[in-house]
C-alpha cells in the first residue's frame, strides 16, 4: 500500500502519463467533487504531494510539466496571483525528485467573453478549445526556451463549435471537431504542416451552399450583451 484516502473522499485513482521526457505517474485524491489533491509517485512506491490548490483540475502533461486548470483565483507562495479559468503549466519533476522551488508558468488566461472547452497535451504543445461570446476555436501552445508560453489560434472555420478529439504524445499529429449550423461534423488533421485539414466529414443532409451564419449582440436591460446566431441565404 501507497497511499489511503479518507472515507469521506468520493475517490482515490491514479493517472500516469508517457511521452518522450519520460513517464509522470501521479496519485489523485479526490477531496470532493470539484476538488482534489494530486501525489507523485518514483518507482520506489514513495510520494511527493504537489503544491497545488485543491480546486486545481488537471488536463494532462507535456514535456515533464503537468497542466491545470484553476476553478478559482489562487496566489502561490511569494509569487503573482493567478486568476480563475488560467491554464498552468507546474515542472513536476524538478519539485518532486531535484527537490528545487516549485514554479507555475502561464499557458493561457481567457477575457471575461471566453472560457476554455477542453484540453490535450501532445508532443509539440498543448491544444486548447476556446469558446468566445460562444464561438469555438482551437489554440496551440508551445514553451520557449526562457520558459514562457506562447501561442496561436489554428485556422478552422469560424462561427462553429471546436473541440479535440486527440492529440499524439510523441509525433506532431492532433485532430480536431468542427461544425455549426450549414457544416456536418468535420474532423481536421494538424500534421507536419501546422495547418489543419479536413480528412473525413458526416454526409451532408440538405443543400447548404446558399446560406451564410451570422452572430449578432442583444443588449439586455442591464447592458449584458448576448450573442445569437441567424442563418439566411447570402445577399439577405
Amino acid at each position: 500500500t501507497i497511499h489511503e484516502g479518507q472515507p469521506s473522499d468520493v475517490s482515490v485513482g491514479a493517472s500516469v502519463f508517457h511521452d518522450a521526457s519520460g513517464d509522470v505517474a501521479l496519485l489523485v485524491r479526490a477531496v470532493t467533487f470539484f476538488t482534489a489533491e494530486y501525489l507523485h509517485v518514483l518507482r520506489d512506491g514513495s510520494t511527493t504531494k504537489l503544491p497545488l490548490p485543491l480546486a486545481a483540475e488537471l488536463r494532462g502533461a507535456q514535456a515533464g510539466s503537468l497542466v491545470f486548470s484553476l476553478r478559482e483565483d489562487w496566489t502561490p507562495p511569494g509569487g503573482a496571483p493567478l486568476a480563475k479559468g488560467s491554464l498552468i503549466a507546474f515542472p513536476v519533476k524538478p519539485f518532486a525528485i531535484a527537490k528545487t522551488a516549485p514554479t507555475y508558468q502561464v499557458i493561457y488566461t481567457p477575457d471575461s467573453r471566453s472560457a476554455i472547452d477542453g484540453v490535450a497535451t501532445g508532443r509539440d504543445g498543448v491544444f486548447v478549445s476556446v469558446l468566445r461570446d460562444v464561438v469555438g476555436s482551437v489554440h496551440m501552445f508551445k514553451r520557449g526556451a526562457n520558459g514562457s508560453w506562447s501561442g496561436r489560434e489554428l485556422a478552422l472555420p469560424d462561427d462553429g463549435a471546436t473541440s479535440i478529439v486527440s492529440a499524439n504524445a510523441w509525433g506532431p499529429e492532433a485532430y480536431f471537431n468542427f461544425q455549426n449550423f450549414i457544416t456536418p461534423p468535420t474532423l481536421y488533421e494538424l500534421g507536419e504542416a501546422g495547418r489543419p485539414r479536413p480528412i473525413k466529414a458526416l454526409p451532408v443532409r440538405f443543400d447548404a451552399s446558399h446560406l451564410v451564419t451570422e452572430q449578432f449582440f442583444a443588449t439586455s436591460r442591464d447592458g449584458t450583451q448576448v450573442p445569437y446566431f441567424i442563418v439566411w441565404p447570402q445577399g439577405a
